[in-house]
């Protein structure tokens, strides 16, 4: 498998997804809003590059997410537009996912909260053996990447600032519209089987 690494160009984008959102529920096309986003400069950007860099990366991330995603990630609460955020990451990368569901919420089932960069390490050593990608890439770019992915978790409340793993809980909607989309991403969240046994029953 060829991972997508490209998330590195930032973090969760929280601020600048909502903006991007509001865009697209106004013109209903992904297009048009590429387009309308950068004629306004929405997200601010001191260079042109970076702001058209940053508006394909994120449109990318929320295409991901199903229609009904999208409305709770625009109506939701701030907690919602989180976990929605951080769902589409995890749709738009493969290592995300993995590593959500892998590390972060094997870590919070076995009850060891700490989430460490050796963690990280390990889990990117073990990817690279079966990716050329991965095992291709330099050392600063390793450091870049494990950072960028802590700062997303960071930002999605999912660890606190001493690196702990915070049990996500999601609202009845917010399941609902997992559920509706595909039971097998409740899993990267650090949720317990019990829950996501409740939410698929």
């Amino acid at each position: 498998m060829a991972y997508r690494m490209s998330f590195t160009n930032g973090s969760l984008f929280y601020t600048e997804s909502l903006a991007l959102l509001a865009i697209y529920r106004e013109l209903g096309s992904w297009e048009e809003t590429k387009v309308a986003s950068n004629e306004r400069n929405i997200l601010q950007s001191r260079k042109k590059s970076s702001e058209t860099r940053n508006i394909r990366e994120i449109s990318h991330r929320l295409r991901e997410l199903t229609e009904e995603q999208l409305v709770l990630l625009s109506e939701g609460g701030r907690t919602e537009q989180l976990q929605m955020l951080w769902l589409a990451a995890a749709k738009r990368y493969q290592f995300i996912r993995e590593f959500g569901e892998e590390i972060v919420r094997e870590k919070y089932l076995k009850l060891d909260y700490l989430l460490s960069y050796d963690d990280f390490d390990s889990f990117f050593n073990a990817k690279a053996e079966w990716d050329d990608g991965l095992d291709g890439l330099s050392e600063s770019t390793r450091k870049k990447i494990r950072q960028v992915l802590f700062r997303m978790l960071h930002e999605a409340e999912i660890l606190t600032a001493g690196n702990m793993i915070v049990p996500t809980i999601l609202g009845a909607e917010t399941a609902r519209v997992i559920q509706a989309d595909d039971p097998a991403l409740f899993a990267v969240y650090p949720i317990s089987d019990m829950d996501i046994q409740e939410w698929t029953r």
